[in-house]
């Protein structure tokens, strides 16, 4: 039952992440939310809560703000997360940014900065929860992208990023299948986000949100997940639009 779970969701407002937030907060779930903008975390509460008050009155919604790009502000976070909660049933990984080759190019600190996020702070946030993730068996759910798989043309160094993610997810799931936790990669293509209409935006292309995978079909996905049996465990997804 997910009344009883604790699930940590990273980059939870707007696009993908909030879309997980909303449906596992509507099956009782509790949640950590974590994300740079503690305003948005709190909207985002309040919205949840003023809807579920009357269904699931004992439910816990709580935010955690910190800055990804700041490994203290991710120490940080964490402590303060696993003092309040010493066992945590699934961490899911949302938070993401991308620029284009031509946007690096012009200024180099946003590598370190896409590579910082995309890749680095979910293994070290990881890594940093392991001990409350292990003593409830969990499971570990990085959102990655088909650029993790295939390079996408203009985007040399997100694509990057993504496939190092890939690798880090698959170490990860060598080490800790031992001890009972699941890590299951869900690389995504094109998706209905602020995120895909910034990119149509600059790439001078019409935005049709409607052909694209919608942010609720990748919610569902997560739900079905975190409600398989322990016995099983689904290594990687591969989720396109329906129209190419």
């Amino acid at each position: 039952m997910l009344t009883e779970q604790i699930i940590v969701i990273t980059g939870a407002y707007g696009g993908v992440g909030e879309a997980i937030a909303k449906d596992l907060a509507s099956r009782g779930a509790n949640l950590c939310l974590t994300g740079k903008d503690g305003n948005k975390l709190e909207r985002l509460k309040l919205s949840i809560l003023q809807k579920r008050k009357n269904t699931y009155p004992h439910q816990h919604i709580e935010c955690y703000p910190a800055d990804l790009k700041e490994p203290p502000c991710i120490d940080a976070m964490a402590k303060e997360l696993t003092a309040v909660h010493p066992k945590i049933h699934a961490l899911i990984h949302t938070a993401g940014i991308i620029f284009s080759d031509v946007q690096i190019a012009a200024s180099p600190q946003l590598e370190k900065e896409q590579l910082q996020i995309n890749t680095e702070a979910p293994s070290h946030l990881t890594q940093l929860l392991l001990p409350s993730l292990a003593d409830c068996q969990s499971i570990i759910i990085f959102i990655n992208s088909s650029a993790g798989i295939r390079e996408k043309e203009g985007f040399g160094k997100y694509s990057k990023s993504k496939s190092q993610l890939k690798q880090d997810a698959d170490d990860l799931r060598k080490t800790i299948n031992p001890r009972g936790i699941r890590v299951t990669s869900v690389y995504l293509g094109r998706t209905a986000t602020p995120m895909q209409k910034r990119l149509h935006r600059e790439s001078n292309q019409p935005y049709h949100p409607e052909n694209l995978i919608q942010p609720d079909d990748i919610a569902h996905l997560i739900t079905l997940l975190l409600t398989l049996p322990k016995t099983s465990e689904v290594t990687d997804i591969h989720v396109r639009p329906t129209k190419k």
